[in-house]
């Protein structure tokens, strides 16, 4: 399950590969649990695509994604774990956290 693998890479520090709505990403999870009982994960990007685009700001790049629309979850290996300051952008993915990254 999608969960376990991401708790498994957060807790570890280590950055997953996945497909996001077909657009294959790297992410970074910081955060996972439920949002109105529905599990949400809270990602730094470090590579792949984006409807959006990645940013050039490095503050630009989290993302808060469904984990019903993550596919193909594996470990990344071959890249570095990246993350960038969130106090300009306060955390709302997740009420109820489940893991979370130590700082």
């Amino acid at each position: 399950m999608s969960v376990q693998r991401i708790r498994h890479a957060i807790r570890r520090k280590q950055p997953i590969s996945a497909t996001h709505l077909g657009k294959p990403r790297i992410l970074c999870p910081h955060v996972i649990g439920t949002k109105n009982g529905v599990w949400n994960v809270l990602s730094y990007q470090s590579g792949g695509e984006s409807g959006s685009g990645l940013s050039t700001n490095p503050a630009g790049n989290w993302r808060c994604m469904r984990v019903s629309e993550l596919s193909r979850v594996a470990s990344a290996p071959n890249h570095e774990w990246r993350t960038a300051p969130r106090d300009t952008r306060p955390q709302t993915c997740v009420d109820v956290v489940d893991t979370e990254a130590a700082y």
